[in-house]
């Protein structure tokens, strides 16, 4: 069976975002797929559609400003709205297919975000993938010297000339609004990451989400790696973060790294794992 993903529509105050459904009549457990910074939705089709074929209904999302609503990209965007949109999608989701589980299935950025989601219950697990801190010092090796001056020479630049992130333009992934980009230039500068960020007083995942969240990561990956993904997990105060390093030997492949995983190469080795991790762990 191959799905074809729909697109759907939504508002948040008024500004417009949009995602890919893939419907699966038969499912009991449906995903939101919140992708990394700078790619879009249209880049986790073929593991959607696989996921579908696996009997999950599945929904990926472009943020405010991002991929199907690029042409919407406003200055007045912000991290916020992004986390606005992924609330707003997890409950059309559950509205959708009412007594159905609904999984969270968050990517670098996208996982960050989810900590900041206010209703605590929307979400009935979350499984992260290749999800971590971004202190740009925690990268290993020369690729810190390359964020850091992604962070601070081409971001700049982009936001100044462009008004927005033209990161097609660099060659860095998908575009994206210039506030978002400031906030996250922001937390990679400073060895805090988002923690500088986090009020103990809020009501967030962060900070009250109590069920099971799994953080997949990948060996070959110099952003989400072992120092960072333990930061990450250790952000997160009323569950204990169940961590799976995954070697790309381990599937019978070289490399996998921050994005690899996207590819359909990996179906027959590495997604089934995915789905081992939403049905059971």
């Amino acid at each position: 069976m191959k799905a074809e993903g729909q697109v759907i529509h939504f508002l948040n105050q008024q500004k417009p975002f949009s995602g890919m459904l893939y419907s699966n009549a038969q499912s009991q457990c449906n995903l939101l797929i919140a992708p990394a910074m700078g790619i879009t939705a249209r880049y986790y089709g073929k593991l959607a559609n696989w996921l579908c074929e696996q009997g999950f209904s599945v929904l990926v999302i472009d943020y405010q400003g991002t991929g199907m609503s690029e042409s919407q990209i406003r200055d007045s965007i912000t991290l916020s709205d992004w986390v606005k949109n992924i609330e707003i999608a997890g409950r059309w989701l559950k509205e959708l297919y009412p007594g159905s589980s609904t999984v969270f299935l968050g990517h670098s950025i996208g996982s960050q975000l989810f900590g900041f989601v206010s209703d605590t219950l929307l979400f009935d697990k979350a499984v992260m993938l290749a999800s971590s801190t971004g202190y740009w010092q925690d990268t290993p090796g020369p690729r810190k010297w390359v964020n850091y001056f992604l962070l601070n020479i081409i971001l700049p630049i982009s936001n100044a000339i462009w008004g927005y992130t033209n990161a097609r333009f660099f060659r860095q992934g998908e575009n994206y609004p210039k506030l978002p980009a400031l906030q996250w230039r922001k937390w990679c500068m400073n060895k805090e990451y988002l923690e500088m960020e986090l009020d103990q007083t809020q009501i967030n995942n962060y900070n009250h989400y109590s069920r099971k969240v799994v953080l997949v990561w990948f060996s070959d990956d110099p952003i989400a790696n072992e120092v960072t993904t333990l930061k990450f997990a250790r952000l997160f105060k009323t569950t204990s973060v169940q961590r799976i390093e995954i070697n790309p030997s381990d599937v019978g492949k070289s490399k996998i790294g921050h994005t690899g995983f996207l590819s359909r190469k990996y179906a027959d080795r590495l997604w089934p794992e995915f789905v081992l991790n939403i049905r059971y762990s």
